[in-house]
């Protein structure tokens, strides 16, 4: 299974690299959201774990949905709040 991983948090990266190679994910990691979703466009990624910095994250991620309405999108919070997770949800990020 294909997987793009963009954080900016180095250890939690390297704990899901780790753990998710150990379970056989083939992992590209984008360092930020630009490149992640131009990355996207060029491989068939089955999920995708981005972190969510600012509300204008939210409209840039909702980006790979409109590549590849199938991907399974990951988002992960340093300092989420519940109106960033109820429009994640609403745009259909998981």
């Amino acid at each position: 299974m294909n997987l793009l991983l963009k954080n900016n948090d180095f250890n939690l990266t390297k704990l899901l690299k780790y753990q998710l190679n150990k379970n056989g994910y083939k992992i590209v990691q984008s360092d930020n959201i630009d490149s992640a979703i131009e990355i996207n466009k060029d491989y068939q990624f089955q999920v995708i774990v981005v972190d969510l910095h600012t509300q204008n994250n939210i409209e840039e991620i909702k980006l790979f949905k409109e590549i590849n309405q199938e991907v399974i999108i990951i988002i992960t919070v340093e300092f989420g709040n519940v109106d960033s997770a109820v429009k994640s949800c609403k745009m259909g990020i998981d």
